[in-house]
Order: C-alpha cells, then structure tokens, then sequence
C-alpha cells in the first residue's frame, strides 16, 4: 500500500512550532512523561522510539537512563533536524535516523523496549500493522512495546 507522507500538523510550515503547539494542546512533556513512567525503562535496556518527532521523549529517556542506548525514528527529516539541536543543546547522546515505522532499518531482536507517543493516528490502517509488525520483529521476545495516541480526528476540531 502506498500513502503520502504528511509532517505532523500537515506542513512543514508549523514543524519549527511543533513543541508549542503539543505542549499547548495538553501533549507535550506532560504526555511523555506518562509515557516514560510507564514504559518502565531500566538502565542498559536498548530503547526505540517510533515518530520521535522533536526528540523530547528520547531527551527524557537517555536522560534518566544514561546507560540506556536510546535510537529515535521518524520519517520527517525537519522534525529530526530539530531533535538534533535539542539534543546537542543538552548535551545529550541519542541516534537519530530517518526512517518510517513499517521499514525500520534494524535486525531482528535489536530492542528491548519500544515506546511510540502520538504517531500511529497519522497512519492508514494497512501501514499501522506493517509498522507493528516490524515493532515486533524488533523487540527481543521478552520485548515490550507502549504506544500512546489519540483516534484519528473526524473534523478539523
């Protein structure tokens, strides 16, 4: 199935406006910070975030878990150029790599736990199982994997 990529709110236009906007809307930091909570990381583990968008959560994780090794994926290269700069501002060491959720470009097993906050509504049914699908191939069997997200909107309210 083919489907056209859209940056989070529809342009490339509000990328740089991204952490003010979710943060106004109630799912910012508040909401990756649930997500972190109970994502129950521990130090060591090998941490994916799927649509890591600014690279908050990534910032929060490699953060409390040093130790951690921390890779954020998402498919928009300007949303990865701002977690860049967020990251090298803190000072903070976590792979960035441009890719889409139904073609991670891992080996199977890489990770121990995957975590993925407000992605999987941008994508078409077909690609929301491709994307778990791979999810799963790259969790260790003993893997675990939080999504947090929102439906998919029937109006623009």
């Amino acid at each position: 199935m083919n489907y056209r990529f859209a940056p989070a709110f529809i342009s490339h236009a509000f990328t740089p406006f991204y952490d003010f906007v979710t943060t106004l809307g109630g799912c910012g930091k508040s909401l990756q910070r649930k997500v972190l909570k109970h994502a129950n990381i521990q130090n060591n583990e090998r941490v994916l975030d799927i649509g890591c968008g600014s690279g908050t959560l990534v910032l929060m994780i490699k953060t409390k878990h040093p130790h951690s090794y921390v890779v954020g994926v998402d498919p928009d290269e300007k949303i990865l150029n701002i977690a860049s700069q967020k990251l090298a501002k803190n000072n903070v060491g976590v792979n960035l790599i441009q890719a889409f959720a139904e073609k991670l470009p891992f080996e199977d097993w890489s990770f121990d736990v995957a975590v993925s906050a407000l992605t999987f509504h941008h994508l078409p049914t077909e690609i929301k199982k491709q994307g778990l699908t791979e999810i799963y191939r790259v969790l260790r069997p003993d893997g675990r994997l939080l999504l947090a997200d929102i439906g998919k909107p029937y109006n623009l309210l």
